[in-house]
């Protein structure tokens, strides 16, 4: 039963099913206006918010090459260097993170969209000054 909670939590592919309304492109999102809740850096994103939220807890989706997460969209996310190679890597349409664009950031919209399967973190979502917090990261460059 636990594995099957697991699984359905870290059900968040791209694709749509029968009926199911694709995500936005991109998403509204004030930048310049919101208040992050920590220094905007990669390593306080890692460590505060992607290690806990998604490769531990109870959603470890992304916590190495055989998680759900990891396994269908090649998304690992416990080792800081890797994971950040991952989300700024250039996958053509399945690029996770837009340097400069948070709000068309296919990472980002999943973080701001709620309500929707794929929405990530799965369950409840990130509070405003997390996703502030990730927001200026990208908006200043998404550097390591």
């Amino acid at each position: 039963m636990m594995l099957a909670t697991a699984a359905l939590a870290c059900d968040g592919d791209d694709g749509s099913d029968a009926g199911e309304q694709p995500l936005p492109e991109c998403v509204s999102f004030d930048v310049d206006g919101c208040a992050p809740l920590f220094s905007p850096t990669f390593d306080e994103i890692h460590m505060r918010l992607l290690v806990p939220q998604c490769t531990g807890g109870g959603s470890a989706c992304h916590f190495d090459g055989e998680s759900l997460g990891a396994a269908e969209h090649g998304l690992a996310l416990l080792d800081a260097d890797g994971a950040h190679a991952l989300l700024l890597e250039d996958r053509g349409d399945a690029t996770f993170v837009t340097a400069g664009d948070a709000s068309c950031s296919p990472l980002f919209v999943r973080l701001v969209v709620e309500g929707d399967r794929r929405s990530m973190p799965p369950g409840a979502p990130l509070a405003e000054g997390e996703r502030c917090t990730i927001a200026q990261w990208i908006e200043q460059g998404a550097l390591r």
